[in-house]
């Protein structure tokens, strides 16, 4: 933890801001979206700021803006760090996740800009943002564990050694998943 002064954009009032090197992936400032941000106690702005942090999960350390070595993934924005802690809290795989969101790209939108945001019930939840709107998506739990029980040894292969999961690595992979996801269901 680290105490860092920070200048409201605004007013300029000096706040002293708490900013950590490590938490756990399940932290509520990490969930709800406020870790990067404060509101100035003397003109009531909302300031935004950004640090390098490590995420901690039992299965994965995620690097935000920190290309340490020994973690398992890098993020390199806000909304990935959330959303990849979301993931870890719901119990899901972030590398199956990202291949449903490029399902839903290639489908549905033509957009980059897809983020989930938690599952409710048997429905997986996610944010779309197109013409700067948000938009809600759901997806059946069902196309999750059929990703899982179909392709996992390949989506584990395929991401052997990457640090960034994440738009791109879906885009390159997910003409190899559907194939074999065709062939599966042939046979």
């Amino acid at each position: 933890m680290k105490i860092r002064k920070l200048r409201c954009y605004r007013c300029g009032h000096v706040h002293d801001i708490l900013t950590y090197d490590l938490l756990e992936y399940d932290h509520p400032q990490i969930l709800d979206g406020t870790l990067f941000s404060v509101e100035c106690e003397m003109c009531q702005t909302m300031n935004f700021f950004d640090y390098p942090i490590m995420i901690k999960h039992p299965e994965l350390l995620i690097a935000y803006k920190n290309e340490n070595q020994e973690a398992n993934r890098w993020v390199y924005s806000q909304d990935d760090l959330i959303e990849k802690a979301n993931i870890l809290k719901e119990g899901f795989d972030d590398r199956v996740i990202e291949i449903l969101k490029m399902l839903f790209r290639q489908r549905v939108i033509d957009t980059p800009i897809v983020h989930f945001t938690q599952a409710n019930n048997d429905l997986l939840e996610f944010r779309v943002v197109k013409d700067k709107k948000y938009q809600l998506f759901t997806q059946s739990l069902f196309a999750y564990d059929n990703l899982v029980l179909k392709a996992m040894d390949l989506i584990q292969q395929l991401s052997l050694n990457e640090k960034v999961i994440d738009y791109k690595w879906a885009r390159e992979n997910i003409d190899k998943i559907v194939t074999h996801l065709y062939h599966k269901d042939k046979h």
